[in-house]
């Protein structure tokens, strides 16, 4: 696996744009700082799994590229709906972490495939 610099970095500018609207969305929340960190964070996670490597297997490199990106997809609109409605704390965790942990889960077992 190869790290790109220049996607990388593209990476953390959108993810930091999408925590700024999430910021902007969401104002006047008292979990607004919440939402725009973790937000953000899992943006820059699936956005870097979208763009920021690059693997010699190229079926492989694929199917890690398209998992991040639908959880990339999956990340915006729930963390939207999140900043648009009230949310309580443990709901929230609870949604991120499992989302979190079924990216992380995914990503390992299509890195770990033999193809």
């Amino acid at each position: 696996m190869k790290l790109n610099i220049v996607p990388s970095i593209i990476s953390v500018a959108f993810a930091g744009l999408i925590a700024y609207f999430l910021y902007i969305t969401a104002e006047g929340d008292k979990q607004q700082l919440l939402l725009t960190i973790a937000g953000g964070l899992f943006s820059f996670l699936t956005l870097w799994g979208t763009m920021g490597y690059t693997l010699d297997e190229g079926r492989k490199a694929v199917n890690l590229k398209v998992c991040s990106g639908v959880f990339f997809i999956m990340v915006v609109a729930v963390q939207f709906v999140f900043a648009c409605t009230g949310f309580s704390v443990p709901t929230f965790v609870i949604v991120n972490g499992v989302g979190v942990l079924l990216w992380f889960s995914m990503m390992y077992s299509l890195f770990r495939s033999k193809q």
